[in-house]
């Protein structure tokens, strides 16, 4: 059991102890500091660099092995990074660069699936060497930034005046030459998204206006008709433009007015030269004959000619007689020549009437989805064909292919047009048709 008296005791022998510890310390002699030694000093700063640069070089290649799978040239941009602030980093100490250099073109070559770059413990880098590569990098560096710059002021020009193709030409251009540089990186990213706001835009709009118009021909067709016909605005317009017609000289309109001339004639094994020779002095102008053609049918002038009409056009006569021996004629360089159909067919000229204001057809449904368009079409066609008959019917009948001749008519539906394939003096005739003429 302790009494008060022991615990005193105990108490005064651990200050006792601690009095006299104190004592002997205060007793001791100053210890001398140690001299400052810069050596060691910048040695253990260099090591302290090392091992920064070894952190800093083993993160970069760490994230470009994430990246390595997904985005290549991003693991490519972090490890070349990291080999620049290597290079140019005078902290670390040249066999740690060495190291760190090899490490980071190592990891280069793998993310770009080249061959690893050799290095062999023979070869040696000279410190001047090491100053002349950093010192190239470097002005390859600036060089890249300049370009860059300068490139990106044009691409903003470019933009601001809305050539974007001319642009984007650029942009490709500058990706081609430096594919890991940030700015064209981000430059390319933001062309992408910019792209994609245009397309979005311009898709909008044309979504806007789309069913706009489809808004107002759904609301034109609930119009009721004022009158039996109702022509578009601009049929007038497209009226006068189907009614220019081709060009004649003054002596092929004579040739062409004397052809409509009415005759009647009556020819009992007549020489066909005789009954050309006649109809030329009915029409008051010669009838060149091409030699070489008859030849080639093997037709000669003595042929006997059978024919009798009453009140027909000399036109329609002169096509009678020369299509039954497989010959034509056509009105060209202000005369009338006679000639094989084959080869009539390659002095024909080409010319597209529009049509769809006189065509076009609105079915029974008024162009509704489901079965107006369908009807719509077939009434068009209906239209075309009945249009095409009367054309071949009441235009030199026997000038057409369906009759032996060589002229054509045909239909382009997108267009709405009629292609017709003739001489210039049924398109003249087909031009004052049209025009009432």
């Amino acid at each position: 059991m302790r009494t008060p008296g022991s615990t005193i005791r105990r108490l005064c022998l651990i200050g006792g102890m601690l009095g006299f510890g104190v004592l002997t310390a205060w007793g001791q002699p100053p210890q001398p500091a140690k001299p400052f030694d810069p050596l060691q000093e910048a040695l253990a700063r260099r090591r302290v660099a090392d091992e920064k640069a070894q952190a800093v070089v083993q993160d970069a290649i760490v994230q470009a092995l994430r990246y390595g799978r997904t985005n290549p040239a991003k693991a490519v941009q972090i490890l070349r990074a990291a080999l620049a602030d290597v290079e140019t980093s005078s902290a670390i100490s040249p066999m740690k660069r060495q190291e760190l250099i090899r490490q980071l073109q190592t990891a280069i070559a793998q993310a770009q699936d080249r061959a690893v770059p050799s290095s062999s413990p023979g070869s040696s880098v000279t410190s001047q060497d090491m100053q002349k590569n950093r010192q190239q990098a470097y002005e390859r560096y600036l060089a890249e930034v300049r370009d860059v710059q300068e490139s990106l002021q044009r691409i903003a020009q470019l933009q601001e005046r809305g050539d974007l193709l001319a642009a984007q030409r650029l942009i490709d251009d500058l990706a081609r030459r430096y594919p890991d540089n940030p700015s064209v990186l981000l430059l390319q990213e933001k062309e992408r998204f910019a792209q994609g706001i245009r397309e979005a835009q311009t898709f909008a709009r044309l979504q806007s206006e789309r069913l706009a118009a489809v808004q107002r021909d759904l609301l034109r067709s609930t119009l009721p008709a004022i009158r039996d016909v109702e022509f578009p605005p601009d049929w007038k317009q497209k009226t006068e433009r189907r009614l220019e017609v081709v060009r004649l000289t003054a002596r092929e309109k004579k040739i062409i007015e004397a052809l409509d001339k009415p005759t009647s004639v009556n020819w009992q094994n007549t020489m066909l030269e005789e009954v050309l020779q006649e109809l030329s002095n009915q029409l008051g102008e010669n009838i060149l004959i091409d030699k070489r053609s008859l030849a080639d049918l093997g037709i000669d002038l003595q042929r006997p000619v059978t024919l009798r009409a009453n009140n027909l056009s000399l036109r329609t006569v002169l096509r009678q007689v020369l299509g039954t021996y497989g010959l034509t004629f056509l009105v060209k360089d202000e005369s009338i020549q006679v000639m094989t159909v084959e080869k009539a067919r390659s002095l024909l000229v080409t010319r597209v009437y529009y049509l769809g204001d006189l065509v076009q057809g609105i079915g029974p449904f008024g162009g509704a989805p489901q079965w107006g368009t369908f009807l719509d079409m077939q009434q068009t066609l209906q239209n075309v064909e009945l249009l095409v008959r009367t054309i071949q019917t009441s235009i030199d009948p026997l000038f057409w292919r369906e009759n032996g001749g060589p002229g054509t008519i045909t239909f382009h539906y997108p267009s709405m047009s009629i292609i017709v394939r003739a001489s210039a003096e049924v398109h003249a005739l087909f031009g004052s048709r049209l025009g009432g003429r």
